[in-house]
């Protein structure tokens, strides 16, 4: 007589669903993340941008005030601090929330990209329009 095989010996066939599957727990993303971490992810990356929302309005106050301040006027040019200190302040806020997006960049949608896209670059076209606006009036 045959004896049966060994257990051993046999494999499972890569194409058969796993034993154990309950079918209850969601399945991982390829990169190991869980769609709810996903989702906290994501909801992190949106929170973080509302920071640079009102550093990016301080700093389009300064550059309004420099372009529309008096040149006669010799210390209207310290204006300029403000959309230099909304600047410096989001650069940390900055980094944070391109860490997050790096990290659910393939999973994001176009919305929230554009979300992000917009608000982080608030303080430096700021700070762009008001150092062209201390350069030309203030000359």
């Amino acid at each position: 007589m045959l004896d049966p095989p060994s257990d051993s010996s046999l494999t499972p066939s890569p194409d058969a669903p796993p034993a154990n599957s309950s079918g209850n727990t969601p399945p991982p993303n390829p990169n190991g993340d869980t769609p709810i971490t996903l989702r906290v992810l994501v909801w992190t990356l949106r929170a973080a941008t509302l920071l640079l929302i009102p550093l990016g309005l301080l700093g389009s106050l300064g550059a309004f005030a420099l372009m529309t301040g008096d040149p006669q006027n010799p210390e209207a040019y310290e204006v300029i601090v403000a959309p230099v200190f909304a600047w410096v302040l989001s650069i940390p806020v900055l980094i944070a929330c391109l860490l997050v997006y790096r990290m659910c960049r393939l999973s994001i949608s176009t919305a929230d990209k554009l979300w992000f896209i917009a608000w982080s670059v608030l303080p430096t076209a700021a700070l762009t329009v008001a150092i062209v606006a201390s350069l030309e009036r203030f000359q």
